[in-house]
């Protein structure tokens, strides 16, 4: 499956409000946004020790829906997901991850939100759910049941159970888009 954008992550600074809180309600995209803790966690393959300070991601990929309001807003011709009837995504997926996206488009999608991709490293971070050193967001347990992981395609967004901070999909389903390269 190719590359998706997703959980993205404001550009602008913490205001004291949003530090007291778990969560909110991003008012441009609808999407819940969750608190990563600042702190250290183990990165990559090498479990390289790695110090993050807090920062903001979305509960769930961007869904079906979500990329075609910032479609619907944009003047310039861009990118329509093949998979798409009419230009429109089906009914049945709305809440489905968005997919065959490229990298220029995810970004786009960001710069339109105010938002930004999240780094590798902000990215495994919130994937790892606060656990350190394990396989997968819920340790290291088969994935069976607890992810989507074959090639029969995407699934609704929030079918399986979150990870420690409380974010869906972070292993399997679909690949996610990343500010840099890992």
């Amino acid at each position: 499956m190719s590359p998706l954008s997703r959980g993205l992550i404001g550009k602008q600074g913490h205001s004291d409000q949003k530090q007291e809180l778990e969560s909110f309600i991003h008012e441009k995209t609808g999407l819940e946004f969750v608190r990563v803790p600042e702190g250290e966690f183990l990165y990559g393959g090498n479990k390289e020790r790695k110090y993050l300070s807090e920062f903001w991601i979305s509960k769930t990929p961007v869904t079906n829906e979500v990329y075609y309001q910032f479609l619907q807003q944009q003047r310039l011709v861009l990118f329509v997901p093949s998979h798409w009837k009419d230009e429109k995504p089906l009914p049945s997926q709305l809440d489905f991850s968005i997919v065959f996206v490229s990298w220029n488009d995810a970004t786009n999608f960001c710069d339109w939100a105010g938002l930004r991709l999240p780094t590798d490293e902000e990215w495994e971070k919130a994937a790892r759910g606060g656990l350190s050193g394990k396989a997968f967001p819920w340790g290291n347990q088969s994935p069976h049941d607890r992810a989507r992981f074959d090639a029969a395609g995407a699934s609704a967004v929030r079918s399986f159970a979150p990870n420690g901070y409380g974010l869906f999909d972070m292993a399997g389903n679909v690949w996610e888009w990343c500010q840099d390269w890992y």
